[in-house]
């Protein structure tokens, strides 16, 4: 099976500032992007492949991402508590 790869560019090469008005800009290493893509690209390919609208495909990898966020924020919480704990 082939791999889905991107085959976009930064729009950053093009235009200083691509965001919307009001959003802040977040930077990250190009490793982190890749893998970012690489899960949307994922659940992209399953979604499609299921049958799924694109409304639900991008609910679904909108929620996803939430949920790695979420997961995220628990872990830094539990590493800090972990850190007064072992200070006291």
């Amino acid at each position: 099976m082939t791999e889905l790869k991107p085959e976009h560019t930064s729009r950053l090469q093009f235009r200083p500032d691509p965001r919307p008005k009001d959003m802040e800009p977040m930077r990250m290493e190009p490793e982190v992007r890749q893998g970012m893509e690489k899960i949307a690209l994922s659940i992209f390919t399953d979604m499609t492949n299921s049958g799924a609208s694109l409304q639900q495909t991008l609910a679904a990898i909108y929620l996803s991402g939430v949920q790695n966020t979420i997961a995220a924020i628990k872990e830094a919480q539990t590493d800090a508590l972990k850190k007064v704990r072992k200070s006291k």
